[in-house]
Parts: structure tokens; sequence; C-alpha cells
């Protein structure tokens, strides 16, 4: 029973984590939806989504969020490829007729909840690299031993030769012939 109770613990404390993580990005998307969704239907065109998430004020709101530019840009994509969002037919008549429709036979549309399950499922995809970075960043400062703001060749290569940061490296998608040859560029440039 212990151990049981210990893993659901862990388990409820990692999922209070997530909302805590979460909360910020869901209120800006939040925010945005409300100002896209000025007739209250309930639904956005995540045409109209992508286009609000680009303008400066947007980025800088997501930012803050700790949702990067590249994240926003998954979840428009999940949103408009994976089902999330529902497709909208497209009106019919001559004022149509001369606009074609950004998705054949209408645009797609998707509500606060079809979004904050896309943004979920997007993070839950990038966990890892996130993890991967937030290791290579911490290392990159413990292996700047000059506090330079900046590695030089010797401390790049001590870095090299860590091995939890190489495991890291790999999990990330960047496996030893890569780091190898960034050290020989590195050393070529002086």
């Amino acid at each position: 029973p212990d151990a049981l109770n210990n893993l659901v613990s862990a388990s409820a404390a990692r999922a209070s984590k997530r909302q805590q993580e979460f909360a910020p990005m869901v209120e800006v998307l939040e925010r945005v939806f409300s100002e896209l969704d000025a007739a209250h239907r309930g639904v956005i065109s995540v045409s109209g989504l992508e286009r609000k998430l680009k303008t400066p004020a947007c980025k800088a709101q997501l930012a803050k969020a700790k949702l990067t530019s590249g994240e926003a840009g998954l979840l428009i994509r999940r949103l408009r490829e994976d089902g999330s969002a529902r497709s909208t037919p497209a009106p019919s008549g001559p004022a149509n007729s001369r606009t074609p429709s950004p998705h054949p036979g209408g645009s797609r549309e998707a509500s606060m909840e079809q979004i904050t399950e896309a943004l979920t499922k997007v993070r839950e995809a990038t966990r890892p690299i996130h993890r991967a970075l937030l290791f290579i960043d911490k290392s990159f400062h413990e292996y700047d031993f000059d506090d330079s703001g900046s590695l030089d060749i010797d401390e790049f290569a001590k870095l090299l030769h860590d091995p939890g940061l190489v495991r890291r490296f790999k999990s990330a998608g960047i496996d030893d012939s890569d780091l190898g040859r960034a050290l020989d560029v590195l050393q070529e440039e002086g």
C-alpha cells in the first residue's frame, strides 16, 4: 500500500506541476481566443489564430508564458492536420467564387478546448527537447570556466567529453559526429 500511495502522490505532483506550467500559456491563448471570438460562437478560425500568434505583442506574451514560437507553429499545425479543429463549409455564392478557401471545402475552426488539448499534446511531444536544452544550458554555465559568457575551444572540448551531456545531445538528435564536426569547425576558425 505504501508503494502505491507513493506512486499516486508522485503522479499527482507531476500533474499539478504540469497544470502550473500550462496555466500562463492557456491564459494567453484564452485572451487571444476571446479577442478573435467577437461573435461569441465558441470557435475561432485557425488561420486567424495563426495570424494573431505571429504579431509582435502576442509573441512577447507567449515568450513570457514560456511558449516558443516554434511550439506555437506546432500548435497551429496540429490543429490543422490531426483533426483537432473542425472544417467549416465554405459559404456558397458569387463572393466566395472569387476567393478560394485556404482549406478545400472550407476553413478550419477550433474551440478553446481543442486548442488547449492540442497545446498539451505539443508540450508533451517537446518535453524531452526542453529537458535536453535545460541540461545543455546548465552544462554551458558549468563549463564556462572563465565566466566569459562563451565557451572557448578548450571549454567546448571538455564539455563534449561529459557522458551525461553527450547522452542529452543524442536524445535531442545530435550525435557524436555532429559534435565532432562542431569542434573541428571551431578549431579551424580559431
